[in-house]
């Protein structure tokens, strides 16, 4: 005799947090929907089955990421062979949007101004890396001052001499990025 199945919904919580719901049609011996939310409701997964069979139908997933002012959204759906996927990276602060979309092994990107211009990267002149080339002497004069100092507490009197010389090192590097600093926003630089 076979077995007389109705329709039945399933809710249950994991100890983590996390939420499944699972929904069985009349006279379906497996799932027919199955739903799983993450303990933070920042993930969602939808699944359909077939009742009969237990064979997949469609799949639904997204997910909300945030980081300070940037948001990304995820979604994907995979429905028998097709299969297509979004991504949106929002920043609330200025505006900008990026939205890449892949349906069935083809990527298409759509962005508006404001997004590339945070995202490209940084154009770095003569000027600016000079200048961060002077920082980087700073700071590993800034070490080696530390390590010096420690030499002379414990009783390494020459090591005063190595002290004094890395400041100077500091002060002549100080005064070379002013210089440049100076120079790069000076009225004759400027190119407008």
């Amino acid at each position: 005799m076979a077995t007389k199945y109705k329709r039945e919904v399933r809710k249950e919580n994991a100890k983590d947090g996390s939420k499944t719901k699972t929904v069985y049609g009349k006279g379906d011996e497996f799932a027919k929907k199955q739903t799983k939310t993450s303990a933070d409701k920042k993930t969602k997964a939808k699944s359909k089955m077939s009742g009969k069979t237990g064979e997949t139908k469609s799949y639904k997933y997204k997910t909300k990421e945030t980081k300070g002012d940037l948001v990304k959204k995820e979604k994907s759906v995979k429905k028998g062979d097709k299969s297509k996927k979004k991504i949106v990276v929002k920043d609330k602060s200025t505006g900008a949007r990026g939205v890449m979309k892949t349906k069935d092994g083809k990527t298409t990107t759509k962005s508006n101004k404001a997004f590339k211009e945070n995202l490209s990267p940084a154009r770095m002149n003569r000027a600016d890396k000079d200048m961060m080339h002077e920082r980087e002497l700073i700071h590993d004069a800034k070490g080696q001052i530390h390590k010096a100092d420690k030499a002379y507490k414990k009783g390494d009197k020459g090591k005063k001499q190595e002290m004094i010389h890395d400041r100077e090192m500091i002060y002549d590097a100080k005064t070379d990025i002013h210089k440049i600093d100076v120079l790069k926003h000076s009225r004759k630089n400027r190119r407008f």
